[in-house]
């Protein structure tokens, strides 16, 4: 069955603390917000069948969709100031309770992108995304999003989630930038905590 995205419950999942950046997530739980997402799901179907609109409906159409796409845009703006990473590494200290932590950070067009190294004072999970906030702090973004390398490329890619099979206990998540997917397992308890189960 296809994920409920933005998930319907996200305004009610209440151990993100509120001064953390996942907590502006729940603007995608705003009614105005999920109706245009729709509008704009139904449009590029409705494209990809070759149903658009007629040749003398295309001026409204086009100032619509625009419309529409400008209103998602201003309520994701602050996305551009937390930047995507993925953890390739993490040594805790117990004695410092910091970690020592090796990261690439996701952004542009380019996937070879060379390793950071810092130390942060909390654990991080190997090989997971997780966005970061002005002062340091890291917030995970796994089950939303998961950055591995792609089974059929190579490729360090970030997958998205997209459906969740409750027969087989899978969950498919598509790649943002190609056409590949990857099908997982064990994600359900995960998915279930973030609401979108």
């Amino acid at each position: 069955m296809p994920i409920d995205w933005p998930p319907s419950s996200m305004t009610t999942v209440h151990d993100v603390a509120s001064d953390s950046p996942l907590a502006q997530f729940r603007c995608f739980a705003d009614a105005d917000v999920r109706n245009v997402m729709r509008s704009l799901h139904e449009r590029r179907n409705q494209k990809s069948h070759r149903r658009g609109p007629a040749a003398h409906e295309m001026d409204d159409a086009v100032m619509e969709t625009r419309k529409q796409l400008e209103e998602v845009l201003s309520r994701v703006e602050w996305l551009v100031d937390y930047p995507l990473r993925h953890i390739d590494f993490c040594h805790w200290d117990s004695f410092t309770k910091t970690s020592q932590i090796a990261y690439r950070e996701l952004m542009g067009d380019h996937n070879i992108v060379s390793p950071t190294e810092e130390h942060v004072p909390n654990m991080l999970e190997t090989g997971s995304a997780y966005i970061t906030d002005s002062y340091g702090h890291y917030s995970l973004l796994r089950p939303f999003l998961l950055t591995e390398p792609c089974p059929q490329c190579g490729q360090l890619t970030v997958f998205v989630i997209d459906q969740w099979n409750a027969t087989t206990q899978e969950a498919d998540y598509l790649a943002l930038d190609h056409t590949h997917k990857i099908t997982v397992t064990g994600v359900q308890a995960s998915l279930r905590q973030v609401g979108l189960l």
